[in-house]
């Protein structure tokens, strides 16, 4: 997405998942996003997040309480969410996805982006 970003403007600004593990398999839930690194990315000048879950390559699903956290965070600030869902169709190991419009405060200020390609290999 930092092409786009630029291209209508914007300045691209990444707040990265770490894993939470440091040996051994790294899975999915084990990345991580600091809550106060990403608090300190919102500013008056934010106008648009884009959260990618689940996450390629990762494999990171976000949780209802992380959603919740950068959902607060965008009504805040007033910041409209772009939440790329393009594999919520691969899922495993009995993982919940939540999509990001049914948080509270987030249905009128949420894009979501989805794939017919990803999920039916069209």
């Amino acid at each position: 997405y930092p092409p786009a970003t630029k291209l209508s403007g914007g300045i691209p600004v990444f707040v990265p998942l770490r894993p939470k593990k440091s040996k051994g398999l790294i899975r999915g839930r084990d990345w991580i996003i600091n809550k106060h690194e990403l608090r300190c990315k919102f500013s008056h000048k934010t106008k648009m997040v884009i959260l990618a879950s689940p996450n390629n390559p990762t494999g990171k699903i976000f949780t209802r309480g992380e959603l919740q956290i950068i959902a607060k965070l965008c009504i805040e600030f007033n910041t409209l969410m772009v939440s790329d869902e393009v594999y919520e169709w691969m899922i495993f190991d009995s993982n919940e996805f939540i999509r990001m419009n049914t948080i509270p405060g987030m249905w009128n200020r949420t894009i979501t982006i989805g794939s017919a390609g990803k999920s039916f290999a069209v």
